[in-house]
């Protein structure tokens, strides 16, 4: 008898071993599941339909009815490349899209049906450049999705003089010129959507200087060098508009 209440006991500790591995399975598959977990992921701030041609970069251009006229090309430094008929065409700063609209109605004056098909083959040296208060400033790499905050990381992330939340983003227009965008890293000391914009070639990003760092210099530049005061122990008096004879 008492081996069989022992036998039982058992088996009712297996059975429940694996129900409750069972329902942490279910669980954890249930969790990466959700909808909601879905879209609560951070969407990426660009695609490939945003990203703009640059020197250095290899495309193929296909042409559908004209396969005579495929060929592969690297876009030159001064952001030309060279097409039969064409001659040199700059694409620089364009989309893929936008090229081959462009290179269609410039083919209609040579060919009958111009139909067109562009793949970037391999990218050039795609960098951009971090600045302000980090320990190694300078370019860093573009290599896949790199986010604001990833870069901000791998240049050393900020000094004890540099701001935490907040960054400047440089980015060149469509027109050229440069853009620049303030964006808040952090709110509540929890991450913002802002800082996993996604980075493109050539953007700039900078670490202004944190509010308490920019009082204590001030107050290195117009207090402490001007005034010939022992600060630890006249500052009250300072405060107080009370100088020391």
């Amino acid at each position: 008898m008492k081996l069989h209440t022992k036998t039982w006991l058992a088996v009712a500790l297996v059975v429940a071993c694996l129900s409750a591995t069972g329902r942490s399975q279910a669980q954890d598959a249930g969790t990466a599941a959700t909808p909601e977990q879905a879209q609560a992921a951070p969407a990426p701030a660009a695609n490939q339909e945003s990203f703009r041609l640059s020197a250095g970069d290899v495309i193929e251009l296909k042409h559908f009815y004209n396969p005579e006229l495929n060929d592969t090309i690297q876009i030159r430094p001064d952001g030309f490349i060279s097409l039969p008929f064409l001659g040199d065409v700059n694409v620089e700063n364009k989309t893929v899209a936008e090229t081959t609209q462009m290179l269609e109605s410039a083919y209609k004056k040579y060919l009958k049906t111009p139909s067109i098909t562009i793949q970037v083959r391999s990218f050039g040296s795609q960098k951009i450049y971090v600045g302000g208060e980090v320990p190694r400033p300078g370019a860093v790499n573009l290599v896949g999705r790199l986010t604001v905050l990833g870069a901000v990381m791998d240049a050393g992330g900020p000094t004890h003089a540099g701001s935490s939340s907040t960054v400047l983003l440089i980015r060149k227009g469509s027109d050229g010129k440069p853009l620049m965008q303030k964006l808040s890293l952090k709110k509540n000391d929890e991450l913002t959507a802002a800082s996993m914009t996604l980075l493109q070639p050539f953007d700039i990003v900078l670490v202004p200087e944190s509010g308490i760092a920019r009082v204590n210099r001030w107050v290195d530049q117009y207090i402490r060098k001007v005034i010939p005061v022992n600060m630890d122990a006249g500052f009250t008096y300072l405060v107080n508009a009370h100088f020391l004879p």
